[in-house]
């Protein structure tokens, strides 16, 4: 049998030929992965903080199908419990404020256009508009009238993007509920495949495993902690302003402030313009600086702190993947942000610490200096002299 090694040139054709193939087909896969990205990563989020549920259902059934079935009910009443509930009460919430508004309104026997032209800062504004132009207070509020028709019209044009939004809603999380049921029962499998491919050593991979565990965790911790502060404080602004219903708008702050960039503002700006409206300008002052020192400012104070004291991972690394997370992959960006900056800064610490491991090994003397120069040379010790043995005893 020959066993002479290939020629070069084979072998760098295999190569070249594996590293070919092997891109070509991650680019394929990830074009047809990429519309699940979002449900992949939600999947592996809710999978991951579920498993200790999953494993003592296992433990206490023996049948990892039902027990991966009932985490991912779970899972569906946790999420879809609440959110109903706030939606609910946001429905009727909203139903009471309309009412209340034309109430209003037709005591003052004013249409709606009409009754908004009759507040202070509006009549101001048109009176400086008036100064700089040709158009008079009647053409003004035809021109206004023009644009609320055109406004509707854009508004019934959006709708159907907005039930398609919706439609796209619920099948994402069709979809992500149906990947839990299998990264809940297969989770751990296809970790330990994945981690099989990674070269390090077992305590690298343990030490690594365990450190994206308590990041993982603690960005959720942070973001719910950061959510339920938001809301809360926002109650208290609106209930300190006299607004209706600071509970229920309370709970929707801390719902909003999971939706990227815009967050609470959703709520409180509203509210900021209403209160300014009605003429209380002082406790419109109070509440734009409450919603943006305290509401807004919190976001900034309350998830480094939760995230960067439950880690060793940096207020500063925790800002920046929150931010960059949120631009790159939108709301999942809150948490795959933070991790995926945790796993880079995990992996330079290994790299150095293995660098220097294999610099302290190096055998190489140290290089020559001029201070080394002109120190005299340290005495050698003279080498150790070796003890004589006894002789043997004289044989009989």
């Amino acid at each position: 049998m020959d066993s002479t090694p290939p020629p070069i040139a084979s072998r760098f054709y295999a190569r070249a030929f594996g590293l070919v193939t092997v891109g070509v087909l991650g680019y394929f896969l990830f074009r047809v992965l990429q519309p699940f990205f979002t449900s992949i990563i939600w999947a592996t989020l809710l999978a991951f903080l579920f498993q200790p549920a999953y494993r003592k259902l296992v433990a206490k059934w023996n049948r990892p199908n039902l027990a991966a079935a009932a985490v991912t009910a779970i899972v569906v009443l946790t999420i879809l419990a609440p959110l109903a509930s706030v939606l609910t009460l946001f429905v009727r919430q909203a139903g009471d404020l309309v009412v209340r508004f034309q109430a209003e309104a037709s005591e003052r026997r004013l249409p709606g256009l009409q009754l908004i032209l009759e507040l202070g800062p509006v009549k101001a504004l048109i009176d400086e508009i008036g100064a700089y132009t040709s158009l008079s207070a009647q053409e003004l509020v035809a021109r206004a009238e023009d644009w609320a028709q055109t406004g509707v019209q854009l508004l019934a044009k959006a709708s159907g993007s907005l039930v398609v939004g919706a439609v796209n809603v619920v099948t994402t999380f069709s979809f992500t509920m149906f990947l839990l049921y299998f990264f809940v029962r297969d989770g751990r499998e296809l970790w330990r495949r994945a981690e099989n491919l990674v070269p390090m050593s077992v305590d690298r991979k343990r030490e690594l495993r365990v450190s994206l565990g308590a990041v993982t965790k603690a960005v959720v911790a942070g973001t719910f902690a950061t959510s339920l502060t938001q809301g809360t404080l926002i109650g208290i602004g609106f209930a300190i302003a006299g607004l209706p219903s600071p509970v229920v708008f309370g709970s929707l702050g801390a719902l909003s402030s999971l939706i990227p960039v815009v967050g609470t503002a959703l709520v409180w700006v509203p509210a900021v313009l209403t209160v300014f409206a009605q003429g209380s300008h002082g406790l419109a002052l109070f509440l734009l600086l409450w919603c943006a020192i305290l509401v807004v400012g919190s976001d900034n104070v309350v998830r480094p702190l939760v995230i960067s004291g439950s880690t060793n991972v940096s207020t500063m690394l925790v800002l920046v993947g929150v931010i960059g997370g949120v631009s790159a992959f939108g709301f999942t960006g809150i948490f795959a942000g933070p991790v995926l900056l945790a796993l880079v800064a995990a992996l330079l610490r290994y790299a150095d610490e293995s660098r220097l491991g294999t610099r302290l090994l190096d055998p190489t003397p140290p290089p020559v200096t001029l201070r080394s120069l002109q120190e005299p040379p340290k005495p050698q010790s003279p080498p150790p002299v070796p003890t004589p043995s006894a002789p043997p005893p004289a044989s009989t």
